[in-house]
C-alpha cells in the first residue's frame, strides 16, 4: 500500500552518528552555528537563515527516517549510568572529528581510560549523550522531522511536480517520502538490499557488499560488581581470552568508579538464551577469575550479531575486524540526488566513531553544494505527487 508523499529538501535515512551529523552539519552550513549549537541556541524554532559563510542561504527543510524506535543506530548507553553498549572509546589525537564535535557542546564531559597500547577516554554519561545532543540541537530548528519505526526498502529518482529531479523513498505500509537530496547513513551492506532505480553500478554493488560492518558480528556483555577487583588484583585493564563465551574482558566502571563495571565481547558462537548466557560468564570467570570474583551484581547484553538494523549475513560469515576505507563508497549517485554516509563510508578511522562524524560532514557539504547548484526548487510538506 502506498500513501501520500511527503516532500523535504533533505532526506537522510539513519539516525545513527553519521546521519544526525550530517543533518547538524547541513544546518550549521545553512542556519549558522549559533542556531544549531546546544550551548548558544536559545529559541524554541530557529527561523533564521544566519550561515558560517559570507552568504545567507535558505534553511532546507530535513526528515530523517530511522528504521529502530530509537536513535543513535550503533550507539546505545544506558543513560542512567552511562555504560555503552556500543560505541564508547575516543582516541584523543587520532580521532579529530568526534573529539572537534563534542567539543561544540560544552556540557558534555569525557574522562581519560587507559588502556596498555594508548590513551582512550569515554563519554562521563555515555556516548549517547553526543547523539541525544545533537537530536536535541537539530530538532530546534523548523523544518526538521524524525520519523522512526520507518524501514527504507526502495529508492528512485523521479521527476518532481515541477518537472525537477526528485528522489522518493518507500517502505512497506509506511508513507512514501521525496526530497530534492538524499543521504543514506546506512551499513554499506544493509543499503545494498535496497532497491534502486536507476540501478547502482556494480562496482559500488560489490564494493558495499565486501566492506564488514563494525560490530555487526559481535555482541556486548556488561558486568557490575561491588568492587573493582581487576583494578584492585592489578590487572590490565584489558584481557584477551582463549575460550569463550567472551574473548575479550575490558573495564568500562564509570568516572567514579561508584559501580564497577566489567565489560566483554561475545561472538555468535554464545549461548543464545540470556540464562544460559548468563550461567557461561559466572562459570568463565569462576575459572579464570576464581570463585569470589565470579558473582556480578548484574548482567546485562547487547547481541549486535542479532540486531537485523545493524548486521547482514554477509557479516556473520566473516571474520569481522576493522572495514578497509574504500573511495568507492562516497561516490554520489543518481546525478548528485543521492550521497553516502555512515562509518563504513569514511577515508580514515572507518566503522568507528569517529569515521561516522567524517562521513557525515563529507555527505552535509556535498548536500549543501548540491542544493547551491540545483536549480530546482522544493515545496515543503505534503506534495502532489
Amino acid at each position: 500500500m502506498v500513501m501520500d508523499a511527503f516532500h523535504a529538501d533533505v532526506l537522510i535515512v539513519g539516525a545513527g552518528l553519521s546521519g544526525l551529523t550530517a543533518a547538524y552539519t547541513i544546518l550549521k552550513q545553512t542556519v549558522g552555528s549559533n542556531a544549531t549549537s546546544g550551548a548558544t541556541h536559545t529559541p524554541a524554532k530557529a527561523t533564521t537563515t544566519m550561515s558560517d559563510s559570507a552568504h545567507a542561504k535558505p534553511t532546507p527543510s530535513i526528515t530523517i527516517l530511522e528504521a529502530r524506535n530509537r536513535h543513535g543506530g550503533r550507539v546505545f548507553s544506558d543513560r542512567t549510568l552511562g555504560y555503552d553498549y556500543g560505541g564508547a572509546w575516543i582516541w584523543p589525537g587520532s580521532t579529530p572529528h568526534v573529539e572537534t564535535l563534542i567539543a561544540e557542546f560544552g556540557a558534555l564531559e569525557t574522562f581519560p581510560h587507559v588502556e596498555r597500547t594508548m590513551d582512550g577516554a569515554r563519554m562521563t554519561k555515555g556516548m549517547q549523550s553526543l547523539t541525544d545532543s545533537l537530536l536535541q540541537s537539530i530538532s530546534k530548528v523548523e523544518g526538521v522531522t524524525v520519523v522512526y519505526d520507518h524501514a527504507v526498502q526502495s529508492v528512485e529518482a523521479v521527476s518532481g511536480a515541477d518537472g525537477s529531479r526528485v528522489v522518493s523513498v518507500s517502505a512497506a505500509d509506511k508513507p512514501t517520502y521525496s526530497a530534492r537530496a538524499l543521504v543514506l547513513a546506512l551499513p554499506p551492506r544493509l543499503a545494498s538490499e535496497l532497491s534502486f532505480s536507476p540501478a547502482l553500478p556494480q562496482k559500488r554493488l560489490t564494493a558495499m557488499r565486501n566492506t564488514n560492518t563494525w560490530m555487526a558480528n559481535t555482541g556486548k556483555i556488561l558486568m557490575a560488581f561491588d568492587t573493582p577487583w581487576w583494578m584492585v588484583s592489578g590487572l590490565s585493564d584489558t584481557f584477551r581470552m582463549p575460550r569463550g563465551p567472551i574473548v575479550q574482558f575490558f573495564d568500562h566502571s564509570d568516572k567514579a568508579f561508584d559501580t564497577p563495571v566489567l565489560g566483554g565481547f561475545i561472538t555468535p558462537s554464545a549461548p543464545e538464551s540470556d540464562a544460559e548466557l548468563k550461567a557461561a560468564v559466572v562459570a568463565q570467570l569462576e575459572q579464570v577469575f576464581g570463585k569470589e570474583k565470579s558473582h556480578p551484581t548484574y548482567i546485562s547484553v547487547k547481541r549486535w550479531y542479532k540486531d537485523s538494523y545493524t548486521a547482514h549475513t554477509l557479516d556473520l560469515q566473516s571474520s569481522g575486524g576493522h572495514p578497509r576505507p574504500n573511495p568507492t563508497l562516497k561516490q554520489s549517485e543518481m546525478g548528485g540526488l543521492l550521497v553516502f554516509a555512515g562509518a563504513e563510508s569514511a577515508a580514515e578511522n572507518a566503522g568507528l566513531l569517529d569515521g561516522a562524524v567524517d562521513a557525515g560532514k563529507r555527505a552535509a557539504f556535498e548536500i549543501v553544494e548540491y542544493l547551491d547548484d540545483s536549480d530546482s526548487t522544493a515545496h515543503v510538506g505534503r506534495s502532489d505527487m
